[in-house]
């Protein structure tokens, strides 16, 4: 996994599939991400592209540490995905 410097931004791309395999979008989903040092995490809207697949860009890296996100279909076709980011230090003042 490739790690990240603070002032960057990703986005993340998800493929949700139905039971038979084939790319479709649920007809509800939700994202959220929880930045190094937050007790809770922040909703953040993903965006259907179509044939399954949702995105969702993070914001800007401010600080360094671990990045989780997570994104959940919730009617339709009912998955979950998540992972995390590696944020590193900044290495200048």
């Amino acid at each position: 996994m490739p790690n990240y410097d603070i002032g960057d931004r990703v986005k993340i791309i998800t493929t949700f599939r139905n039971e038979a395999g084939v790319p479709t979008s649920p007809s509800t989903f939700t994202g959220e991400y929880r930045k190094p040092g937050s007790a809770a995490a922040t909703p953040i809207t993903p965006v259907d592209g179509g044939s399954g697949v949702l995105t969702m860009t993070l914001p800007t890296f401010d600080v360094k540490g671990v990045w989780y996100w997570y994104v959940v279909g919730t009617a339709g076709v009912i998955a979950a995905d998540d992972g995390f980011i590696y944020v590193d230090e900044k290495t200048t003042s």
